[in-house]
């Protein structure tokens, strides 16, 4: 499987940017479930067509998707399950991340936080406050992305 770099077109890419751009529009919407469907589609579309990009891509949006949902757990096993697709992908490890965070695991949390940064060095200072505050014992909130602000703000970076 390819896992750099955008595809050669094709149908099957086609296909799955299509079920992605889909499954972004219900977000939009905040049709928080619909949208889980969509990316779930797309994962399935993407891993027929051997793009693991795309396949890291999807599994990213999905697991913000559960975490605006509160489920924090599948928000994890989506993130890490795409770090794996696509370990270059920095966005991944920071979702792990953040999920680990809102689930009571600060240790575990920090140590995917430092990945991201060795993914992207632009993490560095949107990690660093949360690695600290993962230090220091603190506990992300429950009700939103890890360190997202008031409800209502904008949301952090995809």
């Amino acid at each position: 499987m390819s896992s750099d770099g955008p595809p050669a077109y094709n149908l099957a890419n086609h296909y799955a940017e299509d079920l992605r751009w889909a499954g972004r529009q219900l977000v939009l919407a905040k049709k928080y479930e619909e949208a889980m469907v969509k990316y779930t589609d797309a994962v399935t579309a993407f891993t027929r067509s051997g793009f693991e990009m795309g396949v890291g891509v999807c599994l990213t949006n999905r697991a913000i998707v559960a975490a605006k949902l509160g489920w924090w757990a599948e928000s994890y096993c989506d993130a890490k399950l795409a770090a794996r697709h696509f370990p270059k992908f920095a966005k991944a490890w920071f979702r792990a991340a953040a999920a680990l965070e809102a689930l009571g695991k600060p240790r575990a949390a920090s140590s995917l936080y430092y990945r991201a940064v060795e993914a992207d060095e632009k993490l560095y200072a949107q990690c660093t406050p949360r690695i600290q505050r993962c230090r220091a014992g603190g506990r992300a909130p429950r009700g939103g992305h890890a360190g997202a602000g008031p409800p209502g703000g904008p949301p952090p970076p995809p």
